[in-house]
This record gives C-alpha cells, sequence and structure tokens, in this order.
C-alpha cells in the first residue's frame, strides 16, 4: 500500500506531466480497441448469413458469363462455353425434388448500363449488375425487401413486363425514385422502376461492382429484349437445413453428384467453402488492423518513457533524499514501477471508453473495405484486449526510467543547487531495449500465430523509427550550420 499511496500523491504532484503520459498511452489503447472491434465485426459480417450471399446453399454459374459477350475475356469461344440448356435443367430439377429442395435459375449479367431518360451512358464506363430473374422462384435462400415502398417483397414488385428494381446507391446516382422511367442499353424501351433495395443484397466482396457501380433487378424475359443470350448462367439451389452441407466434406461429395449430372465446366459455390474463404479473409485482415494499432501503441510507450524520465530528472533530489534515508533501489525502483503502472492503468481506463466510440468510425471505414455492413456493439473482448496491452506497454516502457532512477547517487543531496542529470550506462539501455523488443514482438507473435515474425516486425519497426529520429537529427544539424549572412535574428533562429 506505501507504494501505491506514493505513487498516487507523485501523480497529484505532477498531474501536468502525468497527463501528458496518460493521454499518451490512452490514445494508442483507444486505436487499439477501435481497431480491434473492427476486426471482430468484420469477422462476424463474413462469416454470417453467408447462405444469403451466395443465394442458396449451393450455386452453380458458367464462368466468364456475368460480363457477357462484350466484357469476356481470355480466349474461350462462346459456343465452347457450358450452357445451363433445358435438359441439364430437368436434371437439377430431380436432383434437387429427391432432396425436398428448392432451385431457381436466373441470370446476371455486367455488360448493360441503366440511364435515367435524359443522361448519357456513352463515353463512360459502368458496371451495373443485372439480375434477370423470376421473382415467383427467385431468391430461394431468403426474402428480398424494398426500402421504396417499405416492406414489400420483390415477387410482388417485378410481375412481369418492363420493370426494374434498383439499389439504393444506383438510385441515388442517378437521381431517380420509385415511378421514374429509365433506359437499359440494349433496347429503345423504357423501364418503369417498381421498387428500391439495400444496396448490401448483393453488394460483398465477392460482388465489388455492385457496391460501387449499384444492381438491379429485372423480369427474366427481359433478356431476350436486351439481345442477351437466352439461357441462364446461374443456378441456387437451396436444401432443407437437415440435408444442406455443413462441412466442406459435405460440399464436396454434393458437387461432385452435380458433376457427374451436368458434366465439367462450370463453377460451384457452396456455403462451407465461403466460409472458409471469409474466415481466412476475415483473420487476415483482423491480424492486419491489430498490428497497425500496435504501432499506435508504441507512440504510447514512447509517451511513457520521455514523461517518465523528465520527471526522474526533475525528482533526482528526492530519489537522492530517499536514498539518504536508507530506502533501497529495488524500493525506488519498485515506487517508479507503480507509478508507471497507475499511469498505464489511468490511460487504458480511459483509452478503452474512447476507443469504444472511436469503433463507430472504424465500422464505416470498415464497411467501405468489405463492402458488407457491419453491426456496431460493444466487443468486451476488445476492451479487455486494449486494457492488457496498455498496462503491459506502460510496464515495459517503464524499465527505462526506472533505471535512470537507480543511477541517482545520494550524494546529490549534498549539492542541491547543481543540476545532475543521471544517465543509464550503455548496458541498460541495450537490455532495456531488448526487453522492448521481445514483449512488443511477442505480442504481435501473438496475434500473428508467429512469435518470431513478431520479434523481427518489431525490431525493424523500432530501427526504422530509430533512422528517422537520425534523419530528423541530421536535418536540424544541418540547418543549424547554414550561414545567417549578417541577420541577427536568422543567427538566433539557427543556433536554437
Amino acid at each position: 500500500m506505501f507504494y501505491l499511496r506514493y505513487a498516487m500523491r507523485s501523480f497529484w504532484r505532477n498531474r501536468r506531466w502525468s497527463l501528458f503520459a496518460v493521454f499518451s498511452i490512452a490514445a494508442g489503447v483507444a486505436a487499439i480497441v477501435a481497431l480491434r472491434s473492427l476486426g471482430l465485426a468484420i469477422g462476424d459480417s463474413l462469416t454470417g448469413n453467408l447462405r444469403a450471399t451466395n443465394h442458396g446453399d449451393i450455386t452453380i454459374s458458367v464462368p466468364g458469363e456475368a460480363f457477357g459477350a462484350t466484357f469476356g475475356f481470355g480466349g474461350n469461344d462462346q459456343d465452347e462455353r457450358p450452357q445451363l440448356d433445358a435438359d441439364l435443367l430437368k436434371r437439377i430439377d430431380a436432383w434437387t425434388a429427391e432432396r425436398d429442395g428448392e432451385w431457381s435459375a436466373w441470370t446476371a449479367s455486367n455488360a448493360i448500363q441503366i440511364a435515367s431518360p435524359d443522361g448519357e451512358t456513352s463515353g463512360r464506363p459502368q458496371f451495373v449488375s443485372s439480375i434477370f430473374v423470376d421473382s415467383s422462384v427467385w431468391p430461394v435462400s431468403h426474402e428480398v425487401l424494398a426500402l421504396e415502398p417499405p416492406g414489400v417483397p420483390l415477387s410482388s414488385l417485378l410481375t412481369g413486363g418492363d420493370e426494374v428494381v434498383v439499389s439504393r446507391n444506383l438510385a441515388d446516382l442517378l437521381e431517380i425514385t420509385v415511378g421514374d422511367l429509365v433506359r437499359v442499353s440494349g433496347t429503345e424501351e423504357e423501364f418503369a422502376v417498381r421498387g428500391i433495395v439495400a444496396t448490401d443484397y448483393e453488394a460483398s466482396l465477392r460482388n465489388p461492382l455492385a457496391a460501387f457501380f449499384g444492381f438491379a433487378y429485372l423480369n427474366y424475359e427481359s433478356v431476350d429484349k436486351l439481345a442477351l443470350d437466352g439461357s441462364p448462367n446461374r443456378i441456387s439451389i437451396a436444401l432443407p437445413p437437415d440435408r444442406a452441407p455443413l462441412t466442406q466434406e459435405q460440399a464436396d461429395e454434393m458437387t461432385a453428384e452435380l458433376r457427374g449430372l451436368t458434366g465439367s465446366g462450370l463453377r460451384y459455390s457452396t456455403v462451407p467453402e465461403l466460409r472458409e474463404e471469409n474466415r481466412l479473409i476475415a483473420d487476415l485482415t483482423g491480424q492486419f488492423i491489430v498490428v497497425m494499432g500496435l504501432g499506435a501503441m508504441l507512440i504510447g510507450g514512447v509517451g511513457i518513457v520521455n514523461t517518465m524520465l523528465v520527471m526522474v530528472r526533475r525528482r533526482t533530489l528526492e530519489i537522492a533524499s530517499l536514498k539518504t534515508f536508507g530506502m533501497k533501489g529495488s524500493r525506488i525502483a519498485l515506487l517508479f514501477l507503480t507509478e508507471g503502472l497507475l499511469m498505464g492503468l489511468a490511460g487504458s481506463l480511459a483509452g478503452a471508453v474512447l476507443g469504444f466510440f472511436l469503433s463507430r468510425l472504424a465500422n464505416q471505414y470498415g464497411e467501405a473495405l468489405i463492402q458488407q455492413p457491419l453491426a456496431w456493439s460493444l466487443q468486451p473482448e476488445a476492451l479487455l484486449f486494449g486494457m492488457v496491452i496498455g498496462l503491459i506497454v506502460s510496464g515495459v516502457f517503464g524499465v527505462l526510467p526506472v533505471l535512470t532512477a537507480l543511477r541517482v547517487r545520494p550524494g546529490i543531496i549534498l549539492r542541491p543547487n547543481e543540476t545532475v542529470i543521471p544517465r543509464t550506462g550503455l548496458l541498460h539501455s541495450l537490455l532495456a531495449l531488448l526487453l522492448i523488443v521481445l514483449a512488443l514482438g511477442l505480442i504481435a507473435g501473438q496475434i500473428l500465430a508467429n512469435p518470431l515474425a513478431g520479434i523481427i516486425g518489431t525490431a525493424l519497426t523500432l530501427l526504422l523509427l530509430g533512422i528517422l529520429v537520425g534523419l530528423l537529427w541530421l536535418l536540424v544539424w544541418v540547418v543549424g550550420r547554414m550561414p545567417a549572412f549578417g541577420n541577427v535574428d536568422l543567427r538566433l533562429a539557427l543556433r536554437n
């Protein structure tokens, strides 16, 4: 208790410098909490509701068909591509019926443009994701509800004819609303806007064009009118919960059965496969984000070091008095270490609160990164993670000031009017630096699942910071040596 009371009194007596250290730690902890919360939210978003993202448990697609002949890439001829013809659809229908499932054939294309009647589409790139569906049976995995008119299902909006339902971002881009007419490339007839749906129904990492340019739902019979291939290029299959593939092995078994029915050349996308891919993306993104936060925490640790070094130098007479009265160096070290941990605790608590509110802003940038909505909520794991890191960094970075305090000699009390700046030895400085590298490296290694990579990365980061400091010092030295040309004010400025 003595050490804690003494540390609290010292904290209050030197509150100006102490608050600077607290703010340094708080900034780093806030960055870690916000970024860790972002990483967890990204993981939840990428691994949740995958059935809707995939439009079913299994989706079969024709490779390269989304862009059509106009935007096709590669050397495959249109006739060489597999077709989802009527015979194949019958086999899919029989296979799905045996498993009490549902299926729907549809067409996705990025080869058309949509514009308001008074707008221009020629001469500018615009990749609107156009989805041609039979709204009475599509989608089989979920229900699409409109924002305008509110809550109306897609099946009630697309009833046949020249109709279109557009995404929120496309409606904002074209400045159109429900009831307006739009022009669609490939025909001179105008289409009526029947509804506006949320952008996140189709926007995702797998369909970034829908996020940037928007998308539109159209009736399937419009395919022929727009001079597109009349056969569908997608088949989505939804199975009952007890028959849907839950593991990658089950998904592989089902796709093997379907390949036997459809032949080679088609692409298969399953929920387990999508889950594994998105989990990997979420893990890598989360690790990268948290490592960035550790960089901010490193800056906060430097603030702790600088503040405590200043406090030690201002309190050399106090330290010398304590040693004169018989206090051992180990106890003095414990006093300053307790003070550093106290500042770290205060900074961690303040940073956790600030990070919780910053996570809201971070989520907005995260939504733009992965093109999916992110749920903002309190993440206890992120708060605890940030506070623990803040305390560890405070303790580790407080070692160097503690070593400086141990170098103060009791004889200084006999010369109170002399300015004495205690210095740590080279060996102690190297040991403190090594401890910092090991501690931060192990933290980063725990996140990256590779301790050696974390230690090497931390060492390289500190080396880079050292090089930058050296370059800045060299710049100041060069500027200080510049001629003043007889100008007294300039000479004083250069010397300072």
